[in-house]
């Protein structure tokens, strides 16, 4: 029973991060660095997945590899070959099975590149995900030293998935502290 959840959890995991999105809207630009994107991925040129370490109430699955998806962005700075290493941490829960992932990101192309992190959460009811959703945050190299690229990915409704995003010139606002216990 665990075993299909983990293994359709790494397919959604897959196809979150290689489901790209339906459809394509034209890149806006703001005029003060900001510009949205929409994007597309392409079938990955090979999948490396470890052994996962499993109980009968959790699972963990390290390094796995996603290497070479195309990336096809309505801005083309941000279209490249992604590859991706993951991290993931399941359990049951009241309700079904959830998963959180940390991924590393890269993004390729012949201007430079983009690295950064994800993260994923995945929650299922019985064999259904009812959430799914990831956060990207990734740096521009090269070229786009100066640039930092933000991008969801979410499912549309129909099976497929959304990747939708914006590239802007400005730091990353820092982290706040925690809120102290009172």
């Amino acid at each position: 029973m665990t075993s299909n959840r983990t293994s359709l959890a790494a397919l959604l995991t897959l196809g979150l991060l290689v489901g790209g999105g339906a459809g394509a809207s034209a890149q806006s630009t703001n005029g003060i660095g900001q510009d949205y994107f929409t994007a597309t991925t392409g079938e990955p040129a090979d999948v490396v997945v470890p052994e996962e370490q499993r109980s009968d109430l959790e699972w963990a699955i390290d390094g796995i590899e996603i290497i070479d998806v195309p990336f096809d962005a309505t801005d083309p700075r941000i279209s490249g070959l992604l590859t991706a290493v993951h991290t993931g941490r399941g359990g049951v829960t009241t309700g079904g099975q959830a998963t959180v992932e940390n991924r590393a990101l890269r993004i390729t192309n012949p201007h430079g590149a983009w690295s950064g992190t994800a993260t994923s959460i995945l929650a299922f009811e019985g064999e259904e995900p009812v959430l799914e959703h990831t956060l990207a945050v990734l740096e521009g190299e090269g070229f786009y030293e100066t640039l930092t690229a933000y991008f969801i990915v979410e499912p549309d409704g129909d099976g497929d998935y959304l990747t939708h995003g914006v590239i802007m010139s400005v730091d990353q606002p820092p982290q706040p502290e925690p809120i102290p216990a009172q």
